[in-house]
């Protein structure tokens, strides 16, 4: 069953964060600041110092990248696969 969804693994969407950052020339701290995000965050994930990120984080720095891109006429690389269509557990999940 595939949910329409694809979450990028950490590996790969610190991949397509380092290369967001060549394309749109900007440090990690100038994007994390843009984004909301705590000044830090997106160099320590970078380096490796933090495994990975949070799903809000992840979808304010796309948010962020996005618009930056758009008014600077950048194309974006696609974001890596992830995880959509693999199931999330072994039995219906049931509602009361």
């Amino acid at each position: 069953m595939s949910i329409g969804v694809a979450i990028p693994k950490p590996a790969g969407f610190r991949v397509w964060v380092i290369r967001v950052t060549e394309l749109l020339e900007l440090s990690p701290y100038q994007w994390s600041v843009g984004s909301g995000i705590g000044q830090n965050a997106l160099s320590k994930f970078i380096n490796g110092k933090q495994r990975d990120l949070r799903l809000e984080t992840a979808s304010l720095l796309v948010e962020h990248a996005q618009g930056i891109a758009q008014e600077r006429g950048i194309t974006l690389p696609a974001l890596p696969a992830g995880i959509a269509g693999q199931s999330f557990c072994s039995s219906p999940i049931k509602v009361a």
